[in-house]
C-alpha cells in the first residue's frame, strides 16, 4: 500500500553493497536498492542490484526515493495461557512509529531537523533478503532549502548527506525501539531542464514511472523522446 511519504513493499533482493550504517540496534537497515525505472503495470520494485549512493536533478525530480533492507534481530515468542489461549507469535514484531532525518552538505546550508510519521510492521526474526521498506529521503524543509542555494545550470551541485533513524515499540507494548542510523550520500544539483510546454508532460523514465532525473534518468519531455515508454 502506497502511502504520501514512505511505503512498505515485501520482495527479495541479494545485495553486496550498502551505506554507512551504525548496527547498535536489533532493527538494522542495511542494503539500499534503486527501484525499477520507467512505469511499472504490475507493481514496482527494487532491483537487485545494490546502490551505495545517489543523485538527484533538482530540474527533474523534486524527490529521492529508494528502498532499504531491514531486519529484525529480535526472535519470536508466543505465550500460552492454560487451558489453550495463545498470544504470539507477534510479540516481538516492530512497529514503526516515525522517521528523524538529519542533513548536512559541502558545501554547508542551514538543514534543520526533519521528522515524518510513518507506519510499517517489521515481524521478529525477518532477514533482509526478503524484507525492505521504500523510503523518500528528502523533507520538504530539506528539498526547500537545496532548491533556495542550487540555481539552474548548476552541474556542480552540492553533496548532500542524508542520515535517518526509524522509531517505534514492539507490539507487545514493551519499552520504545530504535533503528540503527544510517547515512546515505546524494549529489544534489540542478540541470537547465526549462520544463515542458503546454500539452507536453515530463516522460516518466525515473523509478516507478515519476518523472527522471533521479539516478541519471532521463529528464525529458515526452515530444522529446521516440517511443516513449508510459507518454501519452
Amino acid at each position: 500500500m502506497k502511502l504520501l511519504l514512505f511505503f512498505i513493499l515485501v520482495g527479495s533482493a541479494v545485495a553486496e553493497f550498502g551505506c554507512t550504517v551504525s548496527n547498535d540496534s536489533s532493527v538494522r537497515f542495511v542494503n539500499a536498492h534503486p527501484f525499477a525505472t520507467g512505469p511499472q503495470p504490475n507493481g514496482c520494485s527494487p532491483q537487485t542490484d545494490g546502490i551505495y549512493r545517489g543523485s538527484l536533478d533538482l530540474a527533474g525530480v523534486s524527490t529521492y526515493y529508494v528502498s532499504f533492507e531491514w531486519e529484525s534481530l529480535y526472535q519470536q515468542i508466543s505465550t500460552t495461557t492454560s487451558p489453550d489461549t495463545i498470544a504470539g507469535p507477534q510479540k516481538n514484531d516492530f512497529v514503526l512509529d516515525h522517521f528523524v532525518f538529519n542533513y548536512s552538505s559541502t558545501p554547508s546550508y542551514p538543514f534543520q531537523t526533519e521528522q515524518v510519521d510513518a507506519y510499517a510492521v517489521l515481524r521478529a526474526g525477518a532477514s533482509g533478503n526478503n524484507s525492505w521498506l521504500g523510503i523518500s529521503l528528502i523533507g520538504p524543509q530539506a528539498l526547500q532549502v537545496l532548491r533556495d542555494h542550487i540555481p539552474a545550470g548548476n552541474y556542480v551541485g552540492v553533496e548532500l548527506l542524508v542520515t535517518f533513524q526509524a522509531f517505534g515499540a514492539l507490539a507487545s507494548s514493551g519499552p520504545k525501539v530504535s533503528s540503527n542510523k544510517v547515512t546515505y550520500p546524494i549529489h544534489v544539483y540542478r540541470s537547465t531542464f526549462p520544463g515542458c510546454a503546454a500539452g507536453d508532460i515530463q516522460a516518466p523514465s525515473g523509478p516507478c514511472g515519476a518523472p527522471g532525473g533521479q539516478d541519471g534518468t532521463e529528464v525529458a519531455c515526452c515530444k522529446d523522446i521516440p517511443k516513449p515508454t508510459g507518454c501519452p
